[in-house]
């Protein structure tokens, strides 16, 4: 399946947060909708949704709180969360869609996703951070169809020496690839492009940032992978070589193993 990306903010006034619902029956969510493919990048999509329900938030690209991974109706949903430092318009809803302010000791008592509730807590400080790293490799899974694998939380010099086998042996077993034409300039796509541009300069120390938000924008670690086959095709094998390090660094932080290694 592809993988289903979710953004929402925190819309919040005079300590109450702005909830919507799309009937009365449905649990209340924040402001939100899906990354959709009209969208450029996952802050001009939170815009487009924002503006929806009558609201501008002129700093949402500064505003990213988190990325949650929740259960979806077909495998799991990349869930990106913001809360809007500043915010501007009068909140309106279209027909039958419901609007209310919530103060946040109100949300235990009113329907609600559980993951949105407690991240939300955690942004108002009421909850202590909950780890998502189990949510996070099944909604990689379902993604890319294959099996992340959980890396073993202490790496030793043997380990890494064989992701860095495993990654030399697939690249070397890969034929020069093609860029596709016409790729939409999405979040995923830029910072996959940026890698690409620091690994082909040799630029390394700046590949780590880069990498999480390939990750966060929906990017899988196969994808970073494949970038950095490109770069050892074009730039070289030793631009490729030198990156590596600083794209495994993340995905070993992060708990995934190597595509394609043994467990």
């Amino acid at each position: 399946m592809a993988q289903q990306i979710h953004l929402a903010a925190i819309v919040a006034s005079e300590g109450r947060l702005m909830l919507v619902r799309p009937r009365p029956d449905a649990p209340w969510e924040l402001p939100g909708g899906p990354l959709l493919p009209e969208h450029d990048d996952a802050e001009a999509g939170m815009d487009a949704h924002l503006a929806r329900f009558g609201v501008t938030a002129p700093a949402i690209d500064e505003d990213f709180v988190d990325t949650l991974y929740l259960p979806g109706d077909d495998g799991y949903v990349v869930y990106n969360l913001y809360a809007a430092s500043e915010w501007r318009g009068e909140p309106s809803v279209p027909p039958g869609v419901g609007l209310g302010w919530f103060a946040p000791a109100e949300l235990e008592a009113i329907p609600m996703r559980a993951g949105v509730r407690d991240a939300v807590l955690t942004a108002f400080g009421l909850r202590e951070p909950v780890d998502t790293t189990a949510e996070m490799l099944a909604s990689l899974q379902s993604a890319f169809g294959g099996d992340p694998r959980v890396a073993s939380p202490v790496e030793t010099k043997a380990s890494g020496g064989r992701d860095r086998d495993t990654f030399l042996q697939a690249i070397e077993a890969h034929g020069r690839g093609e860029i596709a034409p016409g790729l939409e300039l999405d979040g995923r796509t830029k910072a996959l492009e940026a890698i690409a541009i620091l690994a082909a300069t040799g630029r390394c120390d700046d590949l780590g940032a880069f990498a999480e938000r390939a990750l966060d924008d929906g990017a899988s670690p196969r994808d970073l992978v494949e970038t950095l086959r490109l770069v050892a095709h074009v730039a070289g094998m030793p631009a490729a070589t030198a990156s590596w390090p600083a794209v495994a660094g993340v995905l070993r932080s992060r708990g995934i193993a190597i595509p394609g290694d043994a467990p």
